[in-house]
């Protein structure tokens, strides 16, 4: 942290976070939780070629693409064409090609939205078969 280099409310913040934010980062994980119960769910219904790896981190979300045929440009290029916010996986490993990253700090409906317009773009693609 940089303490440091703070403005007059980071002390005061960061001790009432340490004292007294408990509850609200109980709630944060079940919210997160529910959201990607949520999105395995609708992976698992409407998205059966992207598979989620389990979530290790707290606001992102690991998905492999590999069954859908689609890899580096050609994934790039359906990601933005529907608009979905994702990383693709070659930011963390050249090799992960196949692979994106999705960050899930976001309202639920948000998150759904997107996952919406993610399908309507892998169905019309082929890839979703």
């Amino acid at each position: 942290m940089y303490l440091t280099h703070s403005n007059a409310f980071t002390l005061a913040a960061t001790i009432a976070a340490y004292e007294e934010g408990d509850a609200w980062v109980g709630e944060l994980i079940a919210y997160l939780e529910g959201t990607v119960n949520r999105i395995d769910g609708f992976l698992k219904e409407e998205l059966p070629a992207i598979n989620m790896s389990p979530v290790e981190g707290t606001y992102q979300v690991w998905l492999d693409c590999s069954a859908t045929g689609l890899e580096g440009d050609a994934l790039k290029a359906k990601l933005s064409e529907s608009g979905f916010g994702a990383t693709p996986g070659t930011w963390f490993d050249q090799k992960a090609t196949r692979f994106i990253q999705v960050n899930i700090a976001a309202p639920r409906a948000d998150i759904e939205t997107a996952f919406k317009q993610f399908k309507t773009v892998i169905d019309s693609s082929g890839a979703s078969d």
